[in-house]
């Protein structure tokens, strides 16, 4: 597995590649995304220049458009004190941690069960998809998994740390998906993404 440096310098080597296709918003690298301020602590790694469209040939989907900004010094409950419905915390848990991702999206796509957040603004102000790698999918559920435990009452550090673990096996899965060499740059991208939302509590 690549070092957290090497993992960075992939994801540089990523955001400044530009092939013909889909271009990516100026803010999937704004200088506050978290993934952008982790770059920025290596010195020896140049930043793009964010005034360069980056485009991308892979995108299948699109990211949400309702932000969600996680303070990890006021959300996160020292206890679960949940005063939803007991189906809505199963449902929560299905379509997280049981289900394959696209059995999510398909959920999502609809909106049902109709009593959960199924909002998301993709990998917020990071990529969605680095370097040609589809990591939007697995922030929407990222997403769903930060948003519903907030409305639960069950955001917990502990509850905190299985969403984002979620997130890295997403991931992951999605790297899978590649030969092995790709899949080496793809899961050095994933370790920045987990480090960023371990560190930032989003992207």
């Amino acid at each position: 597995m690549p070092s957290l440096y090497c993992s960075l310098l992939l994801l540089t080597l990523g955001a400044l590649s530009v092939n013909a296709g889909v271009v990516l918003r100026r803010q999937d690298l704004d200088p506050e995304s978290s993934v952008y301020k982790l770059l920025a602590s290596n010195s020896t790694i140049s930043l793009p220049d964010l005034s360069v469209p980056l485009v991308n040939t892979t995108t299948t989907d699109v990211r949400g458009d309702v932000p969600d900004t996680t303070d990890l010094t006021t959300d996160v409950l020292s206890v679960t004190t949940s005063a939803v419905t007991a189906s809505d915390v199963s449902a929560t848990n299905t379509f997280l941690f049981s289900v394959t991702l696209p059995v999510f999206l398909a959920a999502k796509a609809v909106g049902v069960p109709t009593t959960l957040d199924w909002t998301d603004d993709g990998c917020s102000y990071s990529p969605d998809y680095p370097a040609g790698f589809n990591f939007l999918s697995s922030c929407k559920r990222h997403d769903f998994g930060y948003r519903n435990f907030k409305a639960q009452s069950r955001f917990t550090e502990a509850n905190r740390l299985l969403i984002d673990d979620n997130l890295k096996k997403d991931l992951y899965n999605e790297c899978g998906t590649y030969g092995w060499v790709q899949r080496e740059i793809c899961e050095g991208i994933a370790d920045v993404y987990y480090e960023a939302v371990r560190a930032f509590g989003g992207l």
